[in-house]
């Protein structure tokens, strides 16, 4: 299991956290230009945003360019949802995911691609409120 780091703009971070509040026992997905080195089911996806790592998120699934009936298997939808939301194109992967673990917020500067770091067992662990 790898933990990837990425960094959100301030305004896709109230994108995520949207996503977030109306998670529930639902799935999720989030969108990616590309893919990480390596990347696979079972990773965690660190977010930072405005200077801080504000959580992460477990991948259960990766979804690519015509991944139409992997997607509409996964996400237990209708026609109509996959049709409204799409499936990824070209390079742009789907990240479906289940849960977010927010965790106190560790300082790290925002960057560009992605950074692969294995953060220890007491970052992973302590929750934020």
């Amino acid at each position: 299991m790898t933990d990837i780091v990425v960094t959100l703009p301030k305004g896709d971070m109230k994108h995520l956290q949207e996503k977030i509040e109306a998670l529930g026992d639902s799935w999720s997905w989030w969108d990616m230009k590309r893919e990480p080195k390596d990347f696979t089911d079972s990773d965690n996806v660190f977010i930072v945003c405005a200077g801080k790592v504000h959580g992460y998120f477990t991948v259960n699934h990766i979804l690519h360019e015509g991944d139409y009936e992997n997607a509409k298997a996964i996400l237990k939808t209708t026609l109509d949802m996959i049709n409204a939301v799409g499936i990824p194109m070209g390079d742009w992967i789907r990240i479906v995911f289940r849960s977010w673990i927010p965790i106190l917020k560790i300082p790290m500067k925002g960057f560009q691609g992605f950074r692969y770091r294995k953060f220890n067992y007491k970052e992973k662990h302590q929750r934020s409120n």
